[in-house]
């Protein structure tokens, strides 16, 4: 049983180690429930191996941003205790960066797919269209078909619920629902203008070759309240008619479109020249979220720089300028191992040549 994504519900998590143990025991029993009716023959010594796969600190740091456990070490325990509670299964962390965890999942699958002794695979993954290049080439395989059945926590993305194979779900087990971490918050509060560095981004899109043509811009002042987060762009763009930030701040009925370098990174604008420390100062005393209003995109996003969410507030990039001097001179940053920031999230190329459409 191999699961990515899949999260458990939200009272086992606040159980911490208990509550791990717990989810493993029923999990080991729905699993031998499900494989009693599904499979024929089943042995009578038939073992459950179990593999999840996720970014344990960040996973964790989103359970508490989202409410689900009052601090990140209760989801931590969680994970632990999972592991604890039997012994072939296990809560694997992988670190920051979803390829790895794709990795992992995709070779582990195809590792047991063609295994003599695994009579069924029960595969976690409703959330993601991108397994379905792997299991549709699967799907007219009909020994395939009846050896991989597929388990639900949300809502299966379109491509994989049109997939051939057999599908289920353990709903007292795991959530039905992603986890909200961008609730808004329940207060009014005007801000003083801000400037925006629109220089932070190439702007012009040459519409013949896909790439992206310098053009120089001048920043822009703006307004913004509270109360209109919700359906504010992540920020506002420049006066050129085609830069970059300009696609991004389309309105709630058009497409919105990230802006991505050669590898597929996301890019996000410069802070540079938008800090001020008197305003830092002033939101300090009305008491409001220090992450969500004082550090934003100095806290690393859990997607890092894969993350496709408009809206995300967190950095998608190592803000820290690097070292200038010294052994580490012209790598990392100047936060040096102790950097929030995964090491793929340095020294990014900047230069956009591409766009995400997120509809």
């Amino acid at each position: 049983m191999t699961l990515f994504g899949t999260m458990f519900q939200d009272a086992l998590l606040q159980e911490a180690e208990a509550g791990g143990k717990k989810a493993a025991g029923l999990l080991q029993s729905a699993v031998m429930s499900f494989l009693e009716s599904a499979v024929a023959e089943l042995p009578s010594d038939t073992k459950v191996v179990t593999r999840i796969y996720a970014n344990l600190r960040g996973l964790s740091d989103v359970c508490a941003k989202a409410g689900i456990v009052d601090n990140p070490s209760k989801a931590e325990g969680f994970m632990r205790g999972f592991t604890r509670g039997r012994t072939l299964f296990d809560f694997v962390d992988v670190g920051y960066g979803k390829d790895r965890a794709d990795g992992k999942m995709t070779e582990v699958f195809k590792l047991h797919l063609y295994d003599y002794r695994c009579r069924q695979i029960l595969f976690g993954c409703s959330h993601d269209n991108g397994y379905a290049r792997l299991l549709e080439e699967l799907s007219i395989d009909e020994e395939c078909r009846n050896r991989v059945t597929l388990i639900g926590g949300v809502t299966f993305e379109k491509e994989l619920a049109d997939l051939s194979f057999k599908k289920t779900r353990f709903q007292t087990l795991f959530r039905t629902t992603k986890i909200n971490t961008h609730q808004q918050p329940e207060f009014v509060s005007d801000f003083r203008p801000v400037t925006y560095d629109t220089n932070a981004f190439p702007s012009t899109l040459n519409q013949t070759s896909g790439l992206v043509t310098p053009q120089s811009t001048n920043g822009v002042t703006v307004r913004s309240r509270a109360a209109a987060a919700k359906n504010a762009p992540p920020f506002v763009p420049g006066q050129s008619s085609l830069s970059a930030a300009k696609i991004i701040a389309q309105t709630s009925s058009a497409p919105t479109q990230i802006p991505r370098n050669r590898k597929g990174q996301r890019i996000d604008p410069s802070l540079k020249g938008i800090y001020d420390k008197d305003e830092i100062a002033r939101i300090k005393k009305m008491k409001m979220c220090n992450v969500h209003y004082l550090l934003a995109r100095l806290a690393p996003c859990v997607n890092s720089s894969e993350c496709d969410d408009p809206k995300c507030m967190y950095g998608h990039r190592c803000p820290l300028p690097v070292p200038t001097t010294g052994s580490a001179r012209g790598m990392g940053c100047l936060a040096g191992e102790d950097c929030k920031f995964s090491k793929e999230m340095h020294n990014m190329d900047l230069n956009v040549v591409r766009f995400t459409k997120v509809t």
